[in-house]
């Protein structure tokens, strides 16, 4: 018998996620980090967190923190990357055509390559394990991102000076599903929280993120948002305060 359960709030979707990790680890499945958690990559020298989810090698490679505990190495010398899981065995390897700034995110089938740093125009472009470059994409810079746990969707953050922020949702291969106004101003310190079964997705800013990186403004505080999505009906579901 199917599960029924309707999300209406922050407080809701959080215990929606909490139910369904458990069950994910009574499955022996692998989740994401929470935070205080961290990836070693013994081989690597490295290891990524929530708080750090990106690290450089004495060698020179890139190490970067997905979903699920996966990670993502990228060797700029070879120009490949190999995808592990959270217990360091490899399950996807590929060639880049390009290397990344600052910002890489990654799925089974596709990884992106994020602008929004520094000298870069923003957006995004999006590149087959081939390195193939399928598709270029601009919403503005890039603040917070994501892809969702069954690999089917990338969520992001995007803003210019011309335009206000949006929480905007695509598919692998960039095509633009939803978009949606938002009121975050964390200079891209934006959590993006999939459901495990990608039913639902929350933006809001943790704590430590808060207490780290984006500091206290009373001023600013009062007017940021945390917002819960329905992903299948591409609605919104809740925006309030945050605590």
């Amino acid at each position: 018998q199917s599960e029924i359960q309707e999300v209406k709030n922050y407080k809701e979707f959080m215990g929606y996620v909490a139910k369904k990790e458990k069950l994910a680890v009574q499955r022996k499945e692998q989740i994401s980090l929470k935070p205080g958690e961290s990836i070693r990559i013994e081989r690597e020298g490295v290891e990524v967190s929530l708080l750090r989810p990106s690290a450089q090698t004495k060698s020179g490679k890139r190490v970067f923190l997905g979903e699920k505990s996966r990670v993502a190495v990228v060797d700029p010398a070879l120009k490949t990357v190999h995808v592990l899981d959270g217990r360091g065995v490899q399950i996807r390897e590929g060639k880049l055509a390009k290397l990344p700034d600052a910002k890489f995110a990654f799925s089974d089938s596709r990884f992106f390559l994020i602008g929004g740093v520094l000298g870069s125009n923003g957006g995004f472009e999006v590149y087959d394990y081939d390195g193939v470059l399928k598709k270029s994409v601009n919403p503005g810079y890039v603040g917070g991102f994501s892809v969702s746990n069954t690999q089917t969707y990338l969520a992001l953050t995007a803003s210019s000076p011309k335009s206000p922020e949006y929480f905007l949702l695509y598919d692998m291969d960039g095509t633009e599903l939803f978009r949606h106004e938002i009121r975050i101003y964390a200079d891209g310190f934006v959590r993006i929280v999939f459901s495990s079964d990608d039913k639902y997705v929350a933006l809001d800013i943790p704590e430590y993120w808060r207490k780290k990186y984006v500091g206290y403004n009373k001023g600013v505080d009062s007017q940021r948002r945390r917002y819960v999505f329905d992903v299948e009906g591409r609605r919104l579901i809740s925006e309030e305060d945050h605590d």
